[in-house]
């Protein structure tokens, strides 16, 4: 598919941006250098031809079974917030691995244990896992660029 003659293409290679006129300008119809963005001259065939194939979204109505599993996930979670600070969980449990599943908190050294562990007792639950690491850290998770060298 060829653009119309007097406008430009943007090209993407290696991360850059670089323009190329298709045909000879002689009409005047895009000048470079003009005070126009680099967006501006892109046409939408010319988008459309750079971005990636168009997918379909369907919806399909949720199975009942995955319903009320996320719904189990979820009632650990809260129940975990509820109780974290009572059971000192962020203190006792260090560099281990803990499980809140109905109502009840799992320790272990791995997470195949856990598993184990709460498989045993609970085996159509679904439990909320989480690792303590062993020292305690401040993390922001909020800007995860890559920050540029001084």
């Amino acid at each position: 598919m060829r653009a119309a003659k007097g406008t430009t293409s943007i090209y993407l290679k290696f991360g850059e941006i670089t323009t190329k006129a298709l045909e000879d300008n002689s009409k005047g119809y895009f000048a470079p250098g003009a005070t126009d963005s680099l967006v501006d001259q892109a046409s939408s065939t010319d988008y459309h031809i750079c971005m990636d194939p168009q997918f379909i979204i369907e919806e399909h109505p949720l199975d009942p079974e995955w319903t009320r599993m996320a719904e189990r996930a979820r009632q650990n979670l809260i129940w975990f917030d509820e109780h974290v600070m009572e059971l000192e969980v962020f203190r006792r449990y260090r560099g281990r691995y803990v499980a809140a599943s109905e109502g009840e908190l799992f320790v272990a050294d791995s997470p195949e244990e856990i598993e184990r562990l709460v498989r045993e007792k609970h085996p159509d639950d679904v439990p909320h896992v989480r690792y303590i690491p062993r020292e305690k850290a401040y993390r922001i998770y909020a800007c995860q660029r890559a920050m540029a060298s001084l």
